[in-house]
């Protein structure tokens, strides 16, 4: 489910009771927008963290803005995890958290800043088990430093008696290039399966990866969510 303006002031709306100290028993779930009940029952969020605001100076409107966003992640999964907490009384497999983090615009970060967190490039592809552990200890470094409420929130195993599962961290970056004509356009590169055509520069290698860590979440899933979840084809 994409996360909207509308959505987000909806979002704001239910967590006030919180900041004021009081119960999550006083939101009405039921009067709620069909697409926020989909987010709160969901399984796994998707968070596209813009890594081009990494370079914002502090006190800047793009460092604001991206302390913001950390707020609203942060409390977007305490959200999810105390409804989740609220429906069952212990938790399961069915109420498993999969937080996942995609930095987008990965390649326009600059390189002052990941030399100073000590961020290795490239980044190890996601297609071996073995870079799983350096992967992780990357993106750490990256959270603990510009989405610091998040990143404490999402160490903790469990929360609320929901059982919150290991974080999927992803890189992405699509290449472009300025045209004659003073444009921004996709940068092309020649394709490795034939020397005379070209394909889009961009992070394959961690879009595969992407989807491959669903399909290992859904393996991990009962029965019972994948018949809630199951997709039927229209005539």
């Amino acid at each position: 489910y994409d996360i909207a303006g509308e959505d987000v002031n909806i979002i704001d709306d239910l967590i006030r009771p919180y900041e004021a100290g009081g119960s999550i028993d006083a939101i009405n779930y039921e009067d709620l927008p069909e697409g926020i009940k989909t987010l709160l029952n969901c399984n796994v969020l998707v968070f596209l963290l813009d890594s081009s605001r990494i370079n914002a100076k502090p006190r800047s409107e793009g460092y604001e803005e991206m302390l913001q966003y950390d707020t609203f992640m942060a409390t977007l999964i305490s959200l999810v995890a105390e409804y989740k907490s609220k429906k069952g009384t212990t938790y399961n497999s069915k109420n498993k958290l999969y937080p996942v983090f995609v930095f987008t615009k990965f390649d326009t970060v600059d390189a002052k800043i990941l030399d100073s967190l000590r961020v290795p490039r490239p980044i190890p592809p996601p297609n071996s088990r073995k870079n799983v552990k350096q992967r992780e200890e990357i993106a750490e470094k990256i959270m603990k430093a510009f989405y610091r409420q998040t990143n404490a929130l999402k160490v903790g195993a469990k929360l609320l008696n929901v059982d919150f599962d290991k974080a999927g961290y992803f890189f992405s970056y699509m290449g472009v290039e300025v045209s004659e004509d003073n444009e921004s356009a996709p940068k092309l590169k020649p394709n490795p399966k034939s020397g005379s055509s070209y394909v889009v520069d961009y992070s394959e290698g961690e879009y595969m990866g992407f989807i491959e860590y669903f399909r290992e979440i859904a393996r991990k899933m009962p029965d019972e969510v994948r018949e809630e979840q199951e997709f039927t084809k229209s005539t």
